[in-house]
């Protein structure tokens, strides 16, 4: 009897060195893939938005932040075009085409 006792007693004590192998293995991968994996870039910092120089500019500034419709950035323009052939008319062209 007493060698029954020391074959199972060698049983069990090989189940827990294999099962202190495996977790020891498992957490040398843990560690390995921690120390491999790539940091997560820091984010940048934000740039500075640049102001429009002219009312174009902020009209279209305007426009594609949704602070006007279309057809009021459409309406303004109109009016641009406007002012400026007010301001600087255009000289025919001459070969009087224009």
């Amino acid at each position: 009897m007493a060698l029954a006792r020391r074959r199972g007693s060698g049983v069990e004590v090989s189940t827990m060195v294999v099962g202190v192998l495996v977790v020891l293995v498992g957490l040398m991968l843990g560690v390995m893939v921690s120390w491999f994996r790539e940091e997560p870039a820091p984010d940048p910092e934000p740039q500075p938005v640049a102001e429009p120089e002219s009312l174009e500019g902020a009209l279209a500034t305007q426009l594609a932040a949704g602070a006007i419709t279309r057809a009021q950035y459409v309406r303004a323009m109109e009016w641009l075009a406007l002012r400026e052939e007010e301001r600087h008319p255009m000289a025919p062209l001459e070969d009087g085409l224009g």
